[in-house]
């Protein structure tokens, strides 16, 4: 399962992705965290996943730069452009 955990949870090789505000790792146990699960077979849709969080990491409700990044998150396919979109966003609106 794809698991929302704070930043410096960081775990080698389940990590795949370590930003200032949160990490997202894979791995067998939310342990009260957020989650979506993989199933069975792999999801091939970064979107589908992001969608199907228990919880966001994200302030939807009242961060328009947290908004607009959900909102492209739910758009992008590849796991890997995803994951890169993030990074380069959050760099780009962090003071």
């Amino acid at each position: 399962m794809l698991v929302v955990v704070h930043a410096e949870e960081i775990v080698p090789h389940r990590t795949v992705y370590a930003g200032d505000r949160f990490a997202l790792r894979i791995d067998e146990d939310a342990d009260g965290q957020p989650w979506a699960r993989l199933g069975s077979r792999p999801w091939r849709s970064w979107a589908s996943t992001w969608k199907r969080l228990t919880a966001h990491p994200l302030n939807v409700d009242s961060d328009k730069h947290d908004m607009v990044l959900d909102a492209n998150l739910r758009r992008i396919w590849s796991w890997s452009t995803a994951l890169q979109y993030i990074e380069d966003y959050e760099r780009e609106v962090s003071p």
